[in-house]
């Protein structure tokens, strides 16, 4: 078994889109229970690429991004993320506080704790979906919030997996309220054994 894009059958592909969906789903509901009215969220893509071309997803490693982060603790290690463009984590900050999504140009003390919440319930329910899936526990830290080139976000990738070929689940996820779509990017960058276990673990559900 390989673990690039491009090796990649369709059915694993809908199925790594389907794992999405499903942590898509949780949070949404989280969220919805957050804010106090219904959340849209959806996994248009998904793509298992190698860590050096995850900037290129991005729009290029100067692309300047809201990042919400947490490192994966216990027997595996790496760290995931919420990648969003500034423009984007604005709109979606507002429309968490209950605001129009240009009602504010900066993001406030408000505006970034909504975004930390948002980035622990995405994340969290991601983490969910693949502990179910591979019957194990992942761990993470406490959320941080970081504001940097998207090339930054990926360097610290690189640095908790020590790995420069290591591979990377990337989900383009969309939030949608009121007809309006908002894109963003979960990054899940385990090291090789939980990628592996993944692809595997996806392989098995196909074979059914």
């Amino acid at each position: 078994m390989t673990n690039s894009q491009s090796d990649l059958t369709p059915l694993q592909h809908d199925a790594l889109r389907e794992l999405g969906n499903i942590g898509a789903g949780n949070a949404a509901t989280a969220l919805a229970q957050l804010v106090g009215r219904p959340v849209g969220m959806s996994v248009p893509e998904v793509n298992v690429v190698p860590l050096s071309e995850v900037n290129e997803l991005m729009g290029g490693s100067e692309q300047l991004m809201v990042c919400i982060s947490v490192k994966i603790l216990g027997e595996s290690r790496g760290v995931m993320l919420v990648l969003l463009s500034r423009p984007n984590a604005l709109a979606i900050a507002n429309r968490l506080l209950g605001q129009d999504p240009l009602s504010s140009k900066t993001l406030t003390d408000m505006g970034k704790s909504a975004l930390l919440e948002l980035g622990n319930i995405l994340l969290g329910a991601y983490m969910t979906a693949v502990s179910n899936l591979l019957g194990l526990m992942l761990l993470s830290s406490v959320p941080s919030l970081g504001f940097d080139i998207a090339g930054a976000f990926v360097d610290l990738a690189s640095e908790q997996l020590k790995d420069d070929k290591a591979h990377v689940i990337v989900i383009h996820t969309e939030f949608q309220e009121n007809e309006k779509k908002i894109a963003g990017h979960l990054l899940f960058a385990p090291d090789k054994p939980i990628i592996d276990a993944i692809l595997a673990a996806v392989e098995r559900l196909i074979g059914r």
